[in-house]
């Protein structure tokens, strides 16, 4: 099949919608990126977070949940400076 000058193939179609409501801030990274083959379509989910990232930050947590010492439903339980200083506190 033929691609268009964008590379694209003609029946591909992307829609992207943001909902100003549910995002208020100005600041945004990629969280995470998630792919769904459905029904003939691919669905791809972009997750985001508002701020800037803390990649030190966000592999002491992954660390963290991969030694059993913080559980996903305790790091969404507890707000962002309470995981800080656990994690503190587990790697200092």
């Amino acid at each position: 099949m033929e691609c268009d000058e964008r590379g694209q193939q003609p029946q591909q179609m992307a829609d992207w919608f943001l909902s100003k409501v549910r995002m208020p801030h100005s600041f945004y990274y990629v969280r995470e990126i998630g792919h769904e083959y459905l029904n003939g379509n691919v669905n791809t989910t972009i997750y985001l977070e508002s701020g800037f990232q803390n990649q030190y930050r966000d592999l002491l947590l992954d660390r963290a949940n991969f030694e059993g010492k913080i559980s996903l439903s305790q790091y969404f339980k507890l707000f962002d400076f309470q995981v800080d200083d656990l994690l503190r506190k587990l790697y200092k």
